[in-house]
């Protein structure tokens, strides 16, 4: 068991298992995560570092963010197999609505331990940026992990139908 004390720090009281420690992981850092600003690809890395570690399905979570770039909400929206999620724009697109939220930071897991996008990501990508444009939510930040590595999509320009330059960079 582990046990937190008053001064922040934990005690560990019996055997844990990797499987309880990277849940106790999770619920630290779901804790810690709203309220605070995402204001760089490391920011956002460091705030959901643990929270997708040790999935063995793919994942997309939305971190919502207000005008301040401040966590509002998160949640892994879709669960998907080892290798593939779906993700209907649609569902996204009223969640950003629902949270009534300024900007996101779109989270997605490769269990594989490739954080290289594929092209289902970087069509995926280009096309939320195209369905948050339409609503004035900005995009500034996609990032896809792994359990080693953690890459970020950053948008250069306005994604439009015109312009679509989606630059990766490891984060």
């Amino acid at each position: 068991m582990l046990v937190r004390e008053k001064n922040g720090t934990y005690t560990v009281k019996g055997k844990l298992t990797d499987d309880v420690i990277l849940e106790k992981a999770r619920a630290i850092c779901e804790g810690r995560i709203v309220g605070d600003a995402m204001n760089s690809p490391e920011q956002g890395r460091d705030l959901i570092k643990g929270w997708l570690q040790g999935l063995e399905h793919e994942v997309f979570g939305v971190v919502f963010l207000d005008t301040k770039n401040r966590v509002l909400h998160k949640e892994i929206m879709f669960r998907g197999s080892i290798d593939q999620v779906s993700v209907p724009t649609r569902e996204v697109i009223k969640e950003a609505l629902r949270h009534n939220c300024a900007s996101v930071f779109l989270v997605h897991n490769h269990p594989s331990g490739l954080a290289e996008p594929s092209q289902a990501d970087k069509t995926l990508t280009t096309k939320l940026c195209e369905a948050f444009d339409l609503i004035g939510v900005k995009l500034p930040i996609q990032c896809l992990t792994t359990n080693v590595l953690s890459f970020s999509f950053f948008r250069e320009t306005c994604l439009t139908a015109k312009s679509r330059t989606i630059r990766l960079i490891k984060c």
